[in-house]
């Protein structure tokens, strides 16, 4: 979202996290490997926070039936 607007908007989600350096200023394209592995993308909100509850170590906290997708 930029000034409250979909920009680029693509119909996947992506997991950023400042903690491991993430930049939610860059673009996929323009974070490291490592961390382009973090964001995903996941195909549903879902998905994200599955993925997000994975990478934080809450994967029992996950929805049941959340894919990671």
């Amino acid at each position: 979202m930029i000034d409250g607007h979909a920009d680029g908007y693509t119909g996947r989600y992506e997991v950023i996290c400042p903690a491991c350096g993430d930049d939610p200023g860059l673009s996929y394209d323009q974070v490291p490997p490592d961390l382009q592995k973090i964001r995903g993308p996941s195909q549903s909100v879902a998905g994200g926070l599955a993925a997000f509850h994975v990478h934080v170590g809450l994967a029992d906290a996950a929805p049941t039936g959340a894919a990671l997708t």
